[in-house]
């Protein structure tokens, strides 16, 4: 382990001797929100003694080895969402494409701190999957409530039982069975539909029969958490979207990657392992 810069200074090789010079670092801006919760895997976040002053040269050879690295397979931007001032924060964005709307993003966020250099690594990945899992979950949910709530109000005792429940109380004089035969039909006049059961007395309608939104939503949400995640892939590759879990596994393949990319760059032109940094939460 290497000590702090504040115990005694650390001589690392100049560029010159490690590598070609780092080429002047100009890259795009880019915002980018991500949307997918992938695996709780926690990158590196590691503190570097004594190299702080010069982030920017080590900024500069990591995007030089992840160029030769990966060429064009990756886009190399800085993140727009965080401070990007020479000299202190330099928040690099690395960004592959899975497939158009898949993209595997890894931000390689570096810090001047004292003399120090700290490295946090964050993925940040974003894809099509997750507004498909919604459409089809909602789309499942409103086609299993539409189909409940009308087996409730149709294929049940329900309407006879709030006809009568209405015709007590819009009864005069205790003619129950005349207001019944006039709400079901039987004397003649229209059948009243629910909605002229909502229209008379909106307060006991929803009393009655409200409640059973409720129920139904979550009898349904249940039945849909039950489903196993596995059939979805069906549905992505009828979209021709990467599964689930080949996204997964790009997203961390991806990570890696840029992991180990940083790691050989601080070997190669620094002469620093993993060994030689300080871990940090």
């Amino acid at each position: 382990m290497i000590a702090s810069s504040h115990s005694y200074p650390v001589a690392y090789p100049s560029a010159a001797s490690a590598q070609p010079a780092a080429p002047e670092v100009a890259l795009l801006t880019l915002r980018h929100r991500a949307n997918w919760q992938g695996d709780k895997i926690k990158l590196p976040h590691y503190l570097i003694p004594g190299l702080g002053a010069r982030i920017d040269e080590a900024v500069g050879q990591l995007v030089a080895s992840l160029t030769r690295k990966f060429g064009a397979e990756v886009q190399l931007a800085w993140a727009a969402e965080s401070t990007n001032i020479p000299g202190t924060s330099r928040p690099l964005r690395v960004i592959r494409t899975v497939a158009p709307g898949h993209q595997a993003v890894c931000d390689v966020n570096l810090y001047a701190t004292g003399g120090d250099l700290c490295v946090r690594i964050d993925s940040l990945p974003r894809t099509r999957i997750v507004y498909l899992r919604r459409v089809i979950y909602l789309s499942a949910f409103l086609l299993l409530f539409a189909l409940g709530y009308c087996f409730f109000l149709n294929g049940t005792s329900q309407y006879e039982s709030l006809a009568r429940d209405y015709a007590h109380k819009l009864a005069v004089d205790g003619n129950d069975v005349i207001v019944f035969d006039r709400i079901t039909g039987n004397l003649g006049a229209p059948r009243w539909s629910y909605l002229d059961f909502f229209r008379s007395d909106p307060s006991n309608f929803l009393l009655t029969i409200g409640k059973v939104p409720f129920l139904l939503t979550a009898l349904i949400a249940g039945l849909l958490i039950l489903i196993p995640a596995d059939w979805f892939r069906f549905a992505c590759d009828w979209m021709g979207y990467p599964r689930p879990d080949k996204f997964r596994a790009a997203v961390n393949t991806h990570n890696t990657a840029v992991a180990n990319t940083m790691d050989q760059m601080l070997l190669d032109f620094y002469g620093i392992d993993r060994s030689g940094t300080r871990p940090i939460a």
